[in-house]
């Protein structure tokens, strides 16, 4: 699952792109001006846009996917047409991209207002001995389920803040290990204690991780 990133007071000047009216899903590459600095994506990461002419629009406004990007002048982004059901619109020239919150955005992530009815868990089943979790895995319980040793790596380039679930749902002993550049810390051990043991990954500063839980 890619993983939205939200941001505010941020636009873009879309110098060439957009101004086609493509079938809805189509990738295409656009050639944009950042007026500020716009997060910069990883992999599986995502930011969903409009048109700034289109802010407060009822109907016919296009929402767009960034999914590659850059700051600067003359840099290239790539961009979905037309997600969550909108159509895509032929946009004036040198017209202005803004970053949107879409209903799209929050889907599946967050308790739903006023039923109290927690979103469902989204579980990453991992039958082999090496896994590597992913940014789509924030929010996720990455399940281990092998009858041999397996370990889990952390990586760099996750944002802080971000958490992941392991379960060692196998009878094989599931350890977490640091990835090349990551720094990993823990109270007690890396090694889940037993069967059915779940244990946190927490990244607390750029490239460094917590592990708790039920350890060892």
């Amino acid at each position: 699952m890619a993983l939205d990133i939200l941001t505010n007071y941020v636009e873009a000047t879309v110098t060439s792109g957009g101004t086609t009216a493509p079938a809805a899903g189509n990738s295409e590459t656009w050639t944009v001006t950042t007026n500020e600095n716009w997060p910069v994506l990883s992999a599986s990461q995502q930011i969903r846009v409009m048109d700034k002419a289109d802010l407060g629009a009822t109907s016919g406004y296009e929402i767009m996917l960034v999914t590659a990007n850059a700051n600067g002048t003359g840099v290239s982004w790539t961009v979905t047409r037309g997600i969550e059901g909108t159509t895509p619109k032929p946009h004036l020239a040198a017209w202005t991209a803004t970053p949107a919150a879409t209903s799209g955005a929050f889907d599946g992530r967050y308790q739903q207002i006023g039923t109290g009815a927690a979103a469902n868990l989204t579980i990453n089943n991992q039958t082999g001995t090496t896994y590597t979790v992913l940014s789509s895995d924030v929010g996720a319980l990455i399940v281990m389920d092998n009858a041999a040793a397996n370990t889990v790596t952390l990586p760099t380039g996750m944002t802080i803040g971000d958490e992941f679930r392991v379960l060692q749902s196998g009878a094989g002993s599931t350890s977490f290990v640091a990835g090349a550049g990551a720094t990993v810390e823990t109270a007690s051990s890396l090694i889940a204690r037993a069967q059915w043991s779940q244990i946190v990954a927490t990244v607390i500063a750029t490239n460094t991780y917590v592990v708790g839980g039920d350890t060892q």
